[in-house]
């Protein structure tokens, strides 16, 4: 399930000790390799979900958040991660700004400067919003799924 207002995803308690029953017997190093992979697929289904988004609800401009959306595995720690590139002035920086708004904003003489959202203030298009809660649930199902195939793999291959 994810955390309100998180975009963090957690197994639950049922799935957790159905998960470690299967990883017992096994090396670090295939347990790795399996969910790393898993993590790594589940990533990516998120990612092509927020591009999708993104090309529906935005007008295409320079294209540079579209190309700053990345997923990265970190094997060291056996986690995945799909969201924006934070690298440059013009790459994914905004990204945050594009899905969530920001408010009205004047200057200090009153001169008017907008919203990022110009029809509805404080509500973006919320494009990486949706992809994470709609595809979040499906992609942990199929992490799981994944994670159990690679091990009964594993399991049937050493017998």
């Amino acid at each position: 399930m994810a955390k309100s207002g998180d975009f963090t995803f957690e197994l639950s308690e049922k799935d957790y000790q159905a998960l470690q029953k299967i990883l017992t017997g096994i090396s670090n190093v295939d347990q790795r390799k399996a969910i790393l992979g898993a993590l790594k697929q589940g990533a990516k289904a998120i990612a092509r979900v927020g591009k999708k988004n993104l090309k529906s609800k935005n007008k295409k401009k320079t294209g540079n958040l579209l190309g700053s959306i990345n997923t990265k595995a970190v094997r060291k720690i056996v986690s995945a991660y799909a969201g924006f590139k934070r690298t440059g002035v013009k790459k994914g920086n905004h990204a945050h700004l594009v899905d969530r708004g920001t408010a009205k904003r004047w200057t200090k003489k009153g001169a008017y400067r907008g919203s990022v959202s110009k029809a509805s203030p404080y509500t973006g298009t919320k494009f990486w919003t949706i992809a994470v809660q709609s595809e979040g649930p499906n992609a942990m199902r199929r992490v799981t799924d994944v994670i159990y195939d690679e091990l009964t793999k594993i399991t049937s291959r050493r017998k």
